[in-house]
C-alpha cells in the first residue's frame, strides 16, 4: 500500500539518530533506518521488537 508513517521525534533524538546513520559501516548503510542483513524489515518485525 506504501503509505508513509510520520512518527514525532524529539529534536535531540533525531540529532542522535543523524549521527549514528552518519557512521555506520559502509556494508550496512542504506536509505532505510531499519534492516535485517541490508535489506527492509517487515513491520511486524519491528511490531514484535516494539512489544
Amino acid at each position: 500500500m506504501h503509505t508513509d508513517r510520520y512518527v514525532p521525534l524529539h529534536p535531540q533524538l533525531k540529532t542522535l539518530l543523524d549521527g549514528w546513520l552518519l557512521h555506520r559501516p559502509e556494508g550496512l548503510r542504506s536509505n532505510l533506518l531499519f534492516t535485517g542483513h541490508g535489506r527492509q524489515v517487515n513491520a511486524s518485525r519491528i511490531e514484535q521488537a516494539v512489544r
